[in-house]
């Protein structure tokens, strides 16, 4: 290649490297000093009439749904306390569903967590709405399998946070030292039991990373909340109303 075209091209490049440089030494560079937000609130929006009307028929349809009495409760039944009357009622609708699910059997151990009841249930009339407040996640009651030495290890959790449980009594005999039966009779750590819990349990969830070591597990698909909604409907259906309880299944020294 001659000399001059050589030179040629190292001139062009240094030329275009210089306008390079040139250009990024006057692009202007920016800082944020302050920023503003707002934002529309469909609350208050004005309503659209046609809107409106196509939206009726469906809300009309899941109020009466929503707002429908499925039981009636002779006390509020609430969270207060070790032993709560929420946390029985709900371990007993769960018992009453695995039943109807699982097949009949005495055996079953319920495990639930307390801090899944949203609220209390009012005394009165309870609405469907009521459960899905009660209940607003979407969890499935599912069956497990765990050995007698794993409920031990959990019964110290479900009495330190005072988690609702159904099948068998923790008594606190020295300061964190617990003693577990099942009809007055120890639990055999060597055994296995079923346990009635929720998906969310059983996949570690608030903790309760021992259901990992279950032996077996049997899902439902069924919703808990629809659980708690079928257990209240069957009191309707049989005349009856709901009488919160609590008994001697927790017992803590204090």
């Amino acid at each position: 290649m001659p000399k001059i075209i050589v030179m040629y091209l190292k001139n062009k490049k240094i030329l275009f490297l210089t306008l390079v440089l040139y250009i990024v030494s006057c692009t202007k560079h920016y800082h944020v000093e302050s920023t503003n937000f707002t934002h529309s609130s469909f609350v208050k929006e004005p309503s659209n009439q046609k809107t409106d009307q196509n939206i009726a028929p469906y809300k009309h349809h899941i109020d009466s749904a929503t707002n429908s009495v499925i039981a009636i409760a002779e006390n509020a039944i609430t969270k207060d306390g070790d032993n709560c009357a929420l946390g029985n009622f709900c371990c007993d609708a769960m018992l009453f569903g695995a039943n109807k699910v699982f097949g009949k059997t005495s055996n079953y151990l319920v495990i639930l967590n307390k801090g899944g009841l949203r609220i209390n249930l009012p005394k009165g009339e309870i609405k469907v709405k009521t459960i899905f407040e009660l209940m607003p996640f979407e969890n499935e009651m599912v069956q497990v399998e765990i050995k007698g030495s794993s409920l031990l290890k959990i019964a110290g959790v479900l009495a330190e946070k005072h988690h609702p449980f159904a099948g068998f009594n923790i008594i606190e005999v020295k300061s964190k030292l617990y003693d577990v039966t099942i009809n007055n009779v120890p639990i055999d750590t060597s055994q296995y039991y079923p346990i009635l819990t929720s998906d969310y349990l059983l996949n570690g969830g608030d903790g309760f990373l021992i259901f990992n070591k279950a032996k077996s597990v049997k899902k439902s698909t069924l919703k808990i909340r629809d659980v708690f909604i079928d257990y209240c409907k069957s009191f309707s259906a049989n005349n009856s109303t709901i009488k919160p309880y609590t008994d001697g299944r927790l017992q803590l020294q204090k």
